[in-house]
């Protein structure tokens, strides 16, 4: 048995008091008798061994003693443990973040918090409704609220690892919100409590607590590849030091290095490889080490990030402005022809062309940027030159930090077609069309056509594009584990091939943008369109914070919450409470027809 309210018991004081009340009580009066022989003798022959009138004497302080008794009972609110059933509906609230993947005897808190769901649910009563929450760094609704055991066991293979501490708080809300289609609903929390106080006022819950307490682990915080260079960041956020082996290894699974380190809790360590393979375009760093209970956070995978040397050549008669704000880019190496000098033999010799008032009958395989292009030409449909009154900005990363406010430009040609980047009241000013499956940026209007090349736009611009030139990637969004994924490729590219660590593969075609499949798995996905390739890591969530298991949740303005393992309670309040019904109304007969 236990007590939810113990501090109840200080009403106990309540039965000295009326024991001193009776003492108190005032006395019958004396009186003056002749004798009180008569009245012994009487009291001899109607005395028995149980005297009875002593009892009934007293009942009425035996009765409102054991009144008191069960009032502060009631106050304290005894259950007896693991005695309980469910009859009320019910939201589970089960607790992702990253340390319930803790394993504790062979298995980890999570699963072991989902065999506690599990439970719930099968021991839950037909007519009765159960939803499910997962609180992870955002809270989510596994399942709302139900009466079908078979549709809220089918949503357990939904509940998976997430980042970072749990959003307790979230979860409540969600939870709370559900009150409005139940009359009596019961909030019942599944965690390991390894969070913070809880600020939000919530009212009455069960708190089922999952975990043992101490843990080991070391872990891969962050790898960075640069090239040759590798950057480790080890961390140990267990409650012991614990020492181990940080290996690496290339694409091709292939060890290239090793390191022996051992942590403090709490502590870090920063690891750096030179050297490596420069031809392995990703590498896998894992810790290897004896009583790690965090398998997960053990290995990481890193993409090399650095970027190559890109030869531009710039075809123009001479604008000092486009050459100095070109040479802004140090992975740019920049080479300039006049156009009467540009042949056809050039236009497989560079990775980017610029043209500047300039097309040729041919346009390169590349990325290419034209400024002020003729009018007309063979490529893309324009305008002959309008005046602009007005400058606006399109939803593009072009012209991402970039102020017009201060820019005027006097006259441009109108683009037809693409995407625009910048408009007017007559039009698009500058567009992004696609060149044989590469991107192709135009400005109607040259350089010097106002004063755009006197303004900062002019240079943070420029780089913007050029960047967008070298590295023009799928953008792609919410890449990452148990995520949907979105697809956003240039124009031009109307298929994708995604290959997954095991080397399947899945064609990702039709209407741009579109939203994908979910990340299943960990390890580096290939992302293959035309001739080009994209990889990109997807790693296990990870954190720095502990790991250890909290047996008391704090509340801000309440008591803590204890957690048990997973039985239900049986609430014993209303009974004691009926029973000091029944005795007040025995107390009330006693008292009028016994005295």
């Amino acid at each position: 048995m236990g007590f939810l309210t113990p501090i109840a018991f200080a009403g106990l004081i309540s039965l000295p008091i009326i024991l001193l009340l009776y003492m108190m009580r005032k006395k019958t009066t004396p009186r003056v008798v002749s004798s009180i022989l008569l009245w012994k003798r009487l009291d001899k022959l109607t005395s028995s061994a149980l005297n009875i009138n002593k009892i009934l004497k007293n009942m009425l302080l035996f009765l409102q003693l054991f009144l008191a008794l069960l009032l502060v009972l009631s106050l304290a609110r005894p259950v007896l443990l693991g005695m309980g059933q469910n009859t009320n509906d019910s939201v589970i609230i089960i607790d992702t973040s990253i340390s319930m993947a803790v394993l504790e005897d062979g298995q980890s808190r999570l699963d072991k918090a989902i065999e506690q769901l599990e439970s719930q649910i099968n021991k839950k009563k037909s007519n009765t409704k159960m939803a499910i929450i997962a609180a992870g760094n955002q809270a989510e609704i596994i399942i709302g609220l139900t009466s079908s055991k078979n549709q809220l066991l089918d949503s357990l293979e939904n509940i998976h690892l997430s980042t970072g501490s749990p959003n307790i708080e979230e979860a409540f809300l969600m939870a709370e919100s559900m009150t409005e289609d139940t009359a009596e609903l019961d909030i019942i929390l599944i965690s390991d409590g390894n969070f913070e106080e809880v600020s939000y006022p919530i009212g009455e819950f069960e708190f089922i607590h999952t975990g043992n307490g101490n843990v080991s682990n070391l872990y891969i915080e962050n790898a960075i590849v640069d090239n040759q260079r590798l950057s480790v960041l080890v961390g140990n956020n267990g409650s012991t030091t614990l020492k181990g082996n940080i290996s690496v290894y290339d694409h091709l699974n292939n060890r290239v290095g090793r390191r022996l380190v051992e942590l403090e809790p709490q502590a870090r360590q920063n690891l750096i490889w030179r050297n490596l393979p420069g031809e392995s375009p990703w590498f896998k760093v894992e810790v290897e080490s004896q009583g790690d209970q965090l398998l997960e956070d053990n290995i990481f995978y890193s993409v090399n990030t650095a970027s190559k040397n890109t030869k531009a050549l710039l075809i123009t008669e001479g604008n000092v402005f486009l050459e100095k704000a070109l040479l802004l880019s140090d992975a740019l190496t920049i080479s300039k022809v006049q156009p009467d000098k540009f042949h056809d033999d050039l236009l497989d010799k560079y990775d980017i062309y610029i043209f500047d008032g300039f097309l040729p009958q041919s346009l390169p395989s590349a990325p290419v940027l034209i400024f002020d292009p003729p009018y007309p030409n063979r490529h893309f449909s324009l305008s002959q030159p309008v005046k602009i009154d007005t400058i606006t900005p399109g939803q593009s990363e072009l012209v991402r930090y970039v102020d017009f406010s201060d820019v005027t430009i006097h006259f441009s040609k109108v683009l037809q077609g693409g995407r625009a980047i910048l408009t007017s009241t007559n039009g698009n000013l500058v567009v992004e069309l696609e060149n044989a499956g590469y991107p192709m940026v135009v400005f109607g209007f040259p350089v010097q056509g106002g004063d755009f090349h006197l303004r900062p736009a002019f240079p943070i611009m420029l780089i913007n594009v050029m960047d967008f030139l070298m590295d023009y990637q799928i953008d792609v969004q919410g890449f990452s584990l148990y995520n949907y994924p979105t697809y956003s490729p240039p124009l031009g590219v109307h298929q994708l091939t995604l290959v997954d660590p095991s080397g399947a593969n899945k064609n990702i075609e039709g209407t741009f943008p579109i939203l994908g499949e979910k990340i299943a798995q960990t390890g580096v996905y290939t992302l293959k369109w035309m001739e080009n390739t994209m990889y990109l890591p997807v790693n296990h969530p990870r954190t720095g914070e502990g790991l250890s298991s909290r047996e008391n949740i704090k509340v801000v303005g309440a008591r803590d919450i204890e957690g048990d393992r997973g039985k239900r309670n049986f609430n014993l309040t209303w009974i004691l409470l009926l029973l000091a019904l029944v005795v007040i109304s025995f107390e009330w007969w006693v008292d009028n027809y016994v005295y």
